[in-house]
Protein backbone atom coordinates (compact mmCIF):
# COMPACT_ATOMS: atom_id res chain seq x y z
CA UNK A 1 0.00 0.00 0.00
CA UNK A 2 2.54 2.71 1.34
CA UNK A 3 4.98 1.79 -2.14
CA UNK A 4 2.04 2.27 -4.26
CA UNK A 5 0.94 5.56 -3.15
CA UNK A 6 4.94 6.62 -2.89
CA UNK A 7 5.04 5.59 -6.46
CA UNK A 8 2.24 7.69 -7.39
CA UNK A 9 3.88 10.56 -5.48
CA UNK A 10 6.87 9.97 -7.79
CA UNK A 11 5.34 9.74 -10.90
CA UNK A 12 3.33 12.89 -10.15
CA UNK A 13 6.67 14.89 -9.83
CA UNK A 14 8.16 13.62 -12.52
CA UNK A 15 5.28 14.72 -14.74
CA UNK A 16 5.19 18.21 -12.95
CA UNK A 17 9.37 18.68 -13.73
CA UNK A 18 8.31 17.86 -17.65
CA UNK A 19 5.31 20.09 -17.74
CA UNK A 20 7.25 23.12 -15.48
CA UNK A 21 10.54 22.05 -18.39
CA UNK A 22 7.65 22.66 -21.51
CA UNK A 23 6.30 25.76 -19.79
CA UNK A 24 10.21 27.47 -19.26
CA UNK A 25 10.95 26.53 -22.67
CA UNK A 26 8.06 27.96 -24.40
CA UNK A 27 8.65 30.82 -22.38
CA UNK A 28 12.08 30.99 -23.76
CA UNK A 29 11.23 31.35 -27.32
CA UNK A 30 8.68 33.79 -26.63
CA UNK A 31 10.46 36.20 -24.54
CA UNK A 32 13.59 38.25 -25.57
CA UNK A 33 17.23 36.91 -24.12
CA UNK A 34 17.49 39.52 -21.96
CA UNK A 35 14.12 39.22 -20.17
CA UNK A 36 15.00 35.27 -19.94
CA UNK A 37 18.07 36.66 -18.05
CA UNK A 38 15.94 38.46 -15.83
CA UNK A 39 13.57 36.12 -14.94
CA UNK A 40 16.21 33.64 -14.07
CA UNK A 41 18.11 36.36 -11.84
CA UNK A 42 14.58 36.75 -9.79
CA UNK A 43 12.70 33.85 -10.19
CA UNK A 44 10.01 35.53 -8.09
CA UNK A 45 9.07 37.48 -11.54
CA UNK A 46 8.20 33.80 -13.40
CA UNK A 47 4.38 33.40 -13.74
CA UNK A 48 3.40 30.70 -11.82
CA UNK A 49 6.42 29.16 -10.97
Amino acid sequence: MQYAEREEAYIGKVTRGLMTVRAVEAVRKSIKLGDWLTVKEYPTNRAGF
